[in-house]
C-alpha cells in the first residue's frame, strides 16, 4: 500500500514539474489563439480573388477569418483593376450599461467589392516610313535650273568648264 501511495505522490510531481514548464515541454500551443472574426467577400463579377496582408486567401464568393484588428482584403481578377477595401474594428459605445454593449467586431462586413475593367493598354502602332531623299546639287547662281549640261558628266576628251568658285592656289 505504501508503495501504491509512492507511485502516485511521483507521479502527481512529474504532471506538476511539467506543467511548470521547466521540464523543456512547450507549452505554446494550450495558449488560445488570437480572437478571429468571420468576414464574408463578395465580388462582381464572382470568381476574383480576395487574400489579405497575413496570407489567407480565398475564392469570391467565401468567408476570411480575420484577426481582430485593423487590416485589409486586397479582391483581383484577371482583366479588372484591383482593389483594396480595408477592415477595421468597431469598437460599441462605452455609454451604455455592460450588459446591453456588444463585443467588438470587424466592419464592412461582408465586403462586397464591384471590379472595374482595366484600362486598355495603349497600343504602339510603328512610326510611318518617311520616303529616302536623294541628295541632289542644288543649281548655284551662276547656273540656271534649265541648263542641265554642267550636271550630266562630261564625255570622255571633253574640256571641263572651271568651276564657279576661286580656286585656291
Amino acid at each position: 500500500m505504501i508503495m501504491k501511495h509512492a507511485v502516485v505522490v511521483a507521479a502527481c510531481g512529474a504532471i506538476v514539474s511539467a506543467c511548470s514548464g521547466k521540464s523543456g515541454i512547450d507549452l505554446a500551443a494550450l495558449k488560445s489563439a488570437a480572437p478571429t472574426e468571420q468576414v464574408s467577400v463578395e465580388s462582381d463579377p464572382p470568381g476574383a480573388d480576395a487574400r489579405t496582408a497575413t496570407g489567407a486567401a480565398c475564392r469570391t464568393p467565401c468567408t476570411l477569418g480575420l484577426p481582430m484588428s485593423d487590416s485589409s482584403v486586397t479582391v483581383a481578377l484577371n482583366g479588372y483593376t484591383p482593389q483594396t477595401v480595408p477592415v477595421q474594428v468597431d469598437q460599441p459605445a462605452e455609454s451604455r450599461p455592460e450588459e446591453f454593449t456588444q463585443p467588438p467586431h470587424l466592419t464592412p462586413n461582408p465586403v462586397v467589392v464591384e471590379l472595374q475593367p482595366a484600362p486598355l493598354s495603349p497600343v504602339k502602332k510603328p512610326a510611318p516610313k518617311k520616303p529616302k531623299v536623294v541628295a541632289r546639287a542644288k543649281p548655284g547662281p551662276e547656273q540656271s535650273a534649265t541648263n542641265t549640261s554642267t550636271l550630266s558628266p562630261a564625255p570622255a576628251g571633253a574640256a571641263m568648264a572651271p568651276p564657279p568658285w576661286p580656286t585656291p592656289q
